[in-house]
């Protein structure tokens, strides 16, 4: 799933098409976005008949604000890590780990992760080292 991100003028201009009476369609058309975005965007911010423009702009901005850059799980499960620092040892991608991972430890979720986490604790460890 692909999240697009509007921007404030973006939004405004939702804003004032639905004033306007515009279709969802329209306001994609006159944007150069897909229907499907827009539609997404003003169901997730709009109330049952208001949208504004700049509650949805800085509620977007809170929602991505909750994702914590340069964290990683993995450094909180010393297991986990260890068994996948053991794997990058061997030369195995964090695809085939993560793979591994989640068949050899079905009962045990916390043993369960993303390649992208174990993408992740690498760029972090290794920009501690440099």
């Amino acid at each position: 799933m692909t999240h697009t991100v509007l921007s404030l003028e973006e939004r405004i201009e939702n804003q004032s098409g639905l004033r306007a009476n515009e279709t969802q369609q329209a306001i994609a058309v006159r944007l150069s976005r897909s229907p499907s975005a827009i539609r997404a965007k003003l169901k997730r911010n709009a109330s049952r008949d208001h949208y504004g423009a700049q509650s949805a702009h800085r509620a977007a901005h809170e929602r991505m604000g909750r994702t914590r850059r340069g964290y990683c799980a993995i450094d909180q499960m010393p297991p986990l890590r260890d068994a996948g620092h053991a794997y990058l040892r061997r030369g195995w991608s964090p695809e085939e780990i993560a793979g591994t991972l989640k068949l050899d430890h079905l009962d045990t979720p916390h043993m369960h992760t993303s390649h992208e986490s174990i993408y992740r604790d690498v760029y972090v460890v290794a920009r501690g080292e440099l």
